[in-house]
């Protein structure tokens, strides 16, 4: 078995967590649904990646840390792209 570590938190660096409500309302709905308003860390952090752009992503956390709704904004996104 192979573990890598994870790697030290830079006590400077700080997350601004992003409010659901700063897209468009159209793409809020399936996070109403769970009553989210704001994305976790790890979801506000690659947030501008996974809604905004077509880059690949390989996400790995833990069970309950967002990857769900990580996979969701890259949904939304490749449906805004491509249907609106």
């Amino acid at each position: 078995m192979v573990e890598v570590p994870a790697p030290e938190r830079d006590p400077h660096h700080e997350v601004d967590l992003i409010p659901v409500n700063s897209i468009d309302e159209y793409w809020q709905k399936p996070f109403n649904v769970n009553n989210v308003d704001r994305f976790n860390i790890i979801q506000s952090t690659v947030f501008h990646d996974a809604f905004n752009t077509k880059k690949n992503l390989l996400i790995c956390a833990p069970t309950g840390a967002g990857k769900t709704n990580i996979a969701l904004l890259t949904i939304l996104e490749i449906l805004k792209s491509n249907f609106c």
